[in-house]
């Protein structure tokens, strides 16, 4: 992982700082998980082997702010921890997500945001680039008979692009539910196959994770500027992802 340069108005992102990226950079071992607690609206703790351009690492690296993660593609990911997230475990609860990438790679299939079950069931909830350079959304219960699955309607992906992404779902389990605000701009939601999702439970058993293939591929891109949010706009979390706090 390598943080990202040249990146301006990062206050209007959430990250405080001089909005300008330092240019050091973090490896991680990608053979280890690279874990954070969930603190709302707090920048997390990092535990995992955190390396600065010096090798340092852990408590030794300099704290600097403007950092994000810059996911290899191969087997880096980020875990959130919880997996009592009851807006990503009940369909009929609905959420409002904002979150930054940009994608180092295109016409792949990569996932972004997944709390979801691996080995062919796939139940519980995602967010990630298709192969078509979409980005598309799953809400599924069982793949093959009780799902909702939804691409951002006229939209097409670049690499090399940063985009800010909120999605706001309300609870409906309908693709007429799904909104999405693209760097400003609003787009609906296209049904993907047939709309079947008539069960609530979504619930995964899994963590909350940015960029684990989960059946797909590993993110090979940057993110930042996670915030979780009720459908009613009730603050459940708000990761920097900004690495100011590893240990």
């Amino acid at each position: 992982m390598q943080n990202l340069n040249n990146l301006n108005n990062l206050n209007a992102l959430g990250i405080k700082g001089n909005n300008i990226f330092d240019p050091s950079q973090i490896k991680v071992n990608g053979e280890k998980t690279l874990k954070q607690q969930l603190l709302t609206k707090q920048t997390p703790t990092i535990n995992g082997i955190v390396y600065d351009e010096r090798k340092n690492k852990g408590s030794a690296r300099t704290i600097q702010q403007g950092r994000c993660y810059d996911f290899d593609g191969s087997n880096d990911f980020v875990t959130f921890g919880s997996t009592g997230w009851n807006v990503f475990n009940d369909a009929s609860l609905g959420f409002d997500i904002t979150l930054n990438v940009i994608f180092d790679s295109s016409s792949s299939s990569r996932r972004i945001l997944v709390k979801q079950q691996g080995g062919g069931a796939f139940r519980g909830f995602s967010i990630y680039q298709f192969s078509d350079n979409s980005i598309r959304m799953d809400l599924i219960n069982t793949v093959t008979t009780n799902k909702l699955q939804v691409s951002i309607t006229g939209f097409t992906l670049s690499a090399g692009v940063h985009y800010n992404i909120r999605v706001v779902y309300d609870g409906s389990k309908t693709h007429t539910g799904i909104n999405w605000t693209v760097n400003g701009v609003s787009y609906g939601s296209t049904l993907i196959g047939s709309n079947n999702l008539t069960s609530n439970d979504i619930n995964s058993g899994t963590s909350l994770d940015v960029g684990n293939g989960s059946g797909i591929s590993f993110l090979d891109g940057k993110f930042w500027g996670l915030s979780i949010k009720t459908f009613a706009g009730v603050p459940i979390a708000f990761y920097k992802c900004d690495e100011q706090n590893d240990v």
